[in-house]
């Protein structure tokens, strides 16, 4: 009988002790069972008093005020508007030599950094907000900065403020200062350039084509050039864009096609504040206005062809200024192989293209800021190897062979080596 009560004794203790732990407190049901124990002398009062003495010790008190606090913490989480909370952070910090080397001797040797930084936020659910700030200075074309000056403090700018406003998944408008919205390379329009105005665009999916799903897109935007008190119309800029966007399921690829008209009004007779000499002039002021037709074409793959398993891409890019009847073709063609964008450790990307411009095929402003310092009427080579040291982290070699189409010839040369680090 004693050993039969002793059974009965740890079973409850082992189920008053868990009932105790998962509570913290006995609720009414184990309390008339423990009463009805006492009652019927299966166990003591004192052996009770005991087992509770013995969890209460055991038992970690809540810290005075811990769980106020706690209540106070959580009210003030939900009180920070949404917008604080939805902001996103990044950047990134390139270190750059740069050695060019030009056929009338002006050989230079430069190291150059850039430093970006940026952030969007949700206003709502429809409008998002972007800013961000670049080194570089009022340059259109790079956001480099050259370490000379004895070690002076180097200009960070404005680089981009936009606000997005996105009322239907097939339907956006952008206003303000922003990266390019339209498909392109960079042989009419530099990466680095941030367009000034306001841009509206809209894509839909074609369900005839689910073997191969297609999306077309349709944008157009408006931009101001610049604001000359001496003409009655300022320049500006008027751009519309249809393409389409097509995944090849065989092949594990990605097609993407864009017909544009970049339609510059009224620089004819102007001065654009950073033109070079290139285009064809009267004096110092532009002969022409530019009307430029531009059929592109990018095609990627994750394989070649289904043969080799190395990621791989071919790029086209045509325009002509149909407001001029010579000099006004500029074309580009390239391929890649490795990742079209290099952003993990041990990822590769090997690329070659070359690019002909002519004198005014394009308002000689805006072209790749590295090719033949960024000015038209210019042909020849760029060949990029890209290396991924670390996530984030890549090494980079970028080599452009130019030479002048027409007039007084010249061969430029330049070796960029990079670190990039992003974040």
């Amino acid at each position: 009988m004693k050993t039969i009560k002793a059974c009965l004794v740890l079973l409850l203790s082992f189920g008053i002790i868990f009932s105790l732990a998962s509570v913290c407190s006995a609720d009414q049901t184990s309390e008339i069972m423990l009463k009805l124990l006492i009652k019927k002398g299966l166990i003591s009062q004192k052996e009770v008093d005991g087992l509770r003495a013995e969890i209460e010790k055991k038992a970690e008190p809540t810290p005075k005020g811990l769980e106020a606090r706690v209540t106070n913490l959580e009210k003030k989480q939900k009180e920070v508007p949404s917008w604080i909370k939805d902001f996103k952070f990044k950047g990134d910090l390139r270190l750059r030599n740069e050695a060019e080397s030009n056929a009338p001797g002006k050989d230079n040797n430069r190291q150059r950094l850039r430093f970006r930084v940026g952030a969007t936020t949700k206003v709502n659910d429809q409008v998002k907000l972007g800013f961000g700030l670049a080194t570089g200075g009022s340059s259109i074309t790079s956001t480099n900065q050259t370490l000379d000056d004895s070690f002076s403090t180097k200009n960070f700018d404005l680089d981009y403020a936009y606000v997005k406003y996105e009322p239907r998944d097939w339907l956006y408008l952008i206003g303000g200062k922003f990266k390019s919205p339209f498909f392109h390379t960079d042989m009419l329009w530099d990466s680095d350039i941030r367009f000034e105005g306001a841009v509206v665009k809209l894509t839909h999916k074609l369900n005839s084509f689910e073997a191969n799903p297609t999306k077309v897109f349709l944008a157009g935007g408006y931009f101001p050039l610049e604001n000359l008190s001496s003409t009655a119309r300022d320049p500006h800029l008027f751009i519309a864009q249809a393409g389409t966007e097509t995944k090849i399921k065989d092949w594990d690829a990605k097609l993407k096609t864009g017909l544009a008209f970049y339609n510059f009004k009224s620089v004819e007779g102007t001065v654009l504040s950073t033109l070079p000499s290139t285009n064809t002039t009267v004096g110092t002021n532009l002969r022409y206005d530019y009307r430029i037709i531009s059929p592109a074409l990018k095609f990627s793959s994750s394989n070649i062809f289904g043969i080799i398993d190395i990621p791989a891409g071919l790029l086209a890019e045509f325009a002509e200024n149909t407001a001029v009847s010579r000099s006004n073709e500029a074309w580009r063609v390239g391929a890649w192989l490795g990742k079209s964008k290099v952003k993990k450790k041990g990822q590769w990307r090997l690329l070659g293209q070359y690019s002909r411009l002519a004198a005014d095929a394009m308002v000689d402003v805006f072209p790749d800021g590295d090719f033949n310092d960024a000015k038209t009427n210019a042909k020849g080579w760029e060949l990029i190897f890209d290396y991924g040291l670390a996530d984030n982290l890549t090494f980079s070699v970028d080599y452009y062979n130019t030479e002048v189409i027409t007039g007084n010839k010249s061969d430029d040369q330049i070796i960029q080596t990079d670190l990039i680090f992003k974040f």
